[in-house]
């Protein structure tokens, strides 16, 4: 295991395999695995960044907005979603989601925007 950063009741944890980088969910009180919302990476700062910004998500969402800390929250979720999106753009590097049943499939979200990919793998 590269890194792990914790939400509020899961730790996003990147593996090292031999296709990529894998992004898994372990449950912190039961350290199961939640298999359902695995991503696999082609490169680290993106595996990473995307194991950041999910944890930082998830603890501003369990947040109360009368919270002391919520505004501080808020900014770090804002600031690890850009440094997500910029080298994830920059490495294009969108990762592909595991679904149940072991199929894979690339991010969604792209998908949708039926966006083009531009680039050139070595």
């Amino acid at each position: 295991m590269f890194i792990a950063s914790e939400g509020w009741c899961c730790r996003y944890e990147v593996l090292a395999l031999r296709d990529g980088y894998l992004v898994q969910m372990r449950d912190v009180s039961t350290g199961e695995l939640e298999e359902d919302y695995s991503t696999l990476f082609r490169t680290l700062p993106v595996a990473v960044a995307y194991a950041v910004m999910s944890a930082a998500y998830e603890r501003f969402a369990e947040m109360d907005s009368e919270d002391e800390e919520f505004f501080e929250l808020e900014a770090e979720m804002e600031m690890s979603e850009q440094s997500f999106l910029e080298l994830s753009s920059r490495l294009c590097d969108v990762g592909i989601h595991q679904r149940e049943g072991g199929e894979a499939s690339e991010d969604e979200d792209n998908a949708e925007d039926n966006i083009p990919v531009l680039c050139t793998y070595h």
